[in-house]
């Protein structure tokens, strides 16, 4: 009978012949952050964020701080002020890429909001033929790309009806649709191939037919935007959508936009967009914890359909005009900021 300790390192031997096994994934999403758009302006109004301690603190580094790596901007055209504007945009860029954030730009095409209802194109652009918009659509996306070096270009916001109508009207001018969509990917690939281009999409349904429809155009990632009270409050869709863009259709996916109240109360006199108990999800109270734990429970959604990103819209949108401005926030209950500018809890769970 051979000595245990021989039979021991003849194990130990073996064991140590065979290649180690691969390390464990890293269980962060590729792209954790927030939209930050409104950020210069409310800054520029003399307000100051404060991180959770209630300090006054740079905003970018408490984002950094509390574990996001990513910033969204929208981008318009001609604005009529410096809201969104180039100048703005570009200056913030340089400041988020200067603290080793991601910059993810999501291109409007439009001098004001795009979305679903609205796809107007810029004013200067209006009257072009469709191979005028092309050229268009092109040298300005080649600009932003060059200047603004972002990580991610979104060509057009919440494309679900196209981008600048008519022309590029997804039902009335599919073929435009495509034109103007592969001239920004087109333009952004001649600069860098590095960048990525996203497709968003405006919550779950339909978005089948959108990826059908668009299988053949060339692009990285789909962005779903998902708002309980204008997309349906069932999790388990938006998991099977998120799901199906990576399974089903070779695409990258990532939630875009979404949000949630930390109360239903206001902190100025403008009408809030979420101010009702009937437009909540059932298991995630409007407090400071349900809103921490909807987004702790989104982060775990996204991880189980293989999605690499979460961006959370309107998180800077503070009541930053004061408590009695009727023109100030519609979303200060929905920020990750409370009611006196300090980080909420759930800025502290994207990680």
């Amino acid at each position: 009978m051979k000595p245990l300790g021989i039979i021991f390192a003849a194990i130990l031997l073996i064991s140590c012949g065979k290649e180690d096994p691969d390390p464990s994934p890293s269980t962060s999403l590729s792209y954790r952050g927030l939209d930050a758009s409104l950020v210069p302006h409310i800054e520029g109004r003399g307000v100051q964020y404060k991180n959770g301690d209630g300090q006054n603190e740079d905003f970018l580094q408490i984002i950094s701080a509390a574990g996001m790596n990513t910033v969204r901007l929208r981008l318009w055209y001609d604005p009529i002020d410096s809201r969104s504007s180039w100048d703005e945009v570009l200056a913030f860029s340089n400041q988020i890429k200067s603290e080793g954030l991601k910059l993810w730009l999501t291109v409007h095409y439009s001098d004001t909001w795009a979305d679903p209802a609205h796809q107007n194109p810029p004013a200067a652009w209006e009257g072009l033929s469709i191979e005028e918009m092309e050229d268009s659509v092109f040298n300005y996306t080649a600009r932003i790309a060059q200047e603004m070096q972002p990580d991610i270009i979104q060509i057009g916001n919440e494309v679900n009806n196209g981008f600048l109508h008519p022309l590029g009207h997804r039902w009335n001018s599919p073929e435009g649709f495509h034109r103007l969509f592969e001239s920004g990917s087109a333009a952004v690939r001649s600069v860098d191939p590095d960048i990525k281009v996203m497709l968003q999409f405006a919550g779950y349904r339909g978005l089948e037919s959108m990826l059908l429809e668009t299988d053949s155009l060339d692009y990285d990632m789909v962005g779903l935007s998902y708002y309980p009270m204008w997309h349906g409050k069932s999790l388990d869709s938006l998991s099977l959508a998120l799901a199906s863009i990576s399974e089903e259709h070779e695409r990258t996916s990532l939630l875009a936009e979404f949000s949630y109240p930390f109360t239903l109360d206001w902190a100025d006199w403008t009408n809030n967009i979420v101010g009702l108990e009937s437009q909540l999800l059932p298991d995630y109270p409007a407090t400071p914890s349900g809103q921490e734990r909807y987004v702790q429970d989104l982060v775990a959604l996204l991880k189980s359909t293989e999605s690499v990103g979460i961006c959370y819209w309107g998180g800077e949108y503070i009541a930053f005009d004061g408590p009695q401005s009727t023109e100030g926030s519609p979303y200060e209950n929905q920020a990750l900021f409370d009611f006196n500018f300090a980080a909420q809890p759930a800025l502290e769970v994207f990680d």
